[in-house]
């Protein structure tokens, strides 16, 4: 049974037809690897998204305007944040540390020697630092346009909220009236 089928598939190959049909399959796994070539790495992708640290400021003023627009006498209003550093990353790493002794005459010397180096863990684009955490930004200052912004009790209603919320003193936030154009 198993001859049989081997010399039908031959002689199937051996015919116009089978040729055709190799050709064919052949032709196809080019062009697919052809076009795997064309198509956009991981790497690429990656450079294309936007940045961890304008995702956070984003996402932060997206939150803030949601709470203080909630604040009695704020009305409708726009939040900016400013920062002053960016995502920081903690990595996994390992520390060597020796010393050397030597003795000239009467006098000990003393060398200390301190070798650091990152952890690094296998990943489908080679290898990258173990991360241990990722610490967030630490905000400059805070921004707050909004209709009831000339209102004193306002304004402090708003830098309470937002001074307890990004632990910040008052001096680096400010509250302001806006003309009503959102």
């Amino acid at each position: 049974m198993y001859k049989r089928s081997l010399e039908k598939v031959t002689a199937f190959l051996k015919s116009k037809n089978g040729i055709r049909c190799v050709i064919a399959v052949g032709v196809l796994g080019m062009l697919m690897i052809v076009f795997s070539e064309l198509r956009p790495t991981r790497k690429t992708e990656q450079k294309e998204k936007v940045s961890d640290t304008e995702t956070y400021v984003h996402t932060l003023e997206e939150r803030l305007t949601e709470t203080v627009s909630h604040i009695d006498g704020v009305g409708a209003c726009r939040v900016m944040v400013t920062l002053e550093n960016g995502v920081k990353y903690v990595y996994a790493s390992e520390e060597k540390t020796g010393s050397d002794y030597k003795t000239e005459g009467d006098a000990l010397s003393r060398a200390d020697d301190n070798e650091q180096s990152v952890i690094l863990v296998q990943t489908d684009d080679g290898y990258e630092g173990l991360l241990v955490t990722e610490l967030q930004p630490t905000v400059k200052g805070v921004v707050v346009v909004c209709e009831g912004g000339g209102d004193a009790a306002v304004q402090e209603r708003v830098k309470t909220a937002l001074c307890a919320v990004l632990n910040i003193t008052d001096k680096r936030v400010c509250v302001v009236a806006g003309n009503g154009k959102q």
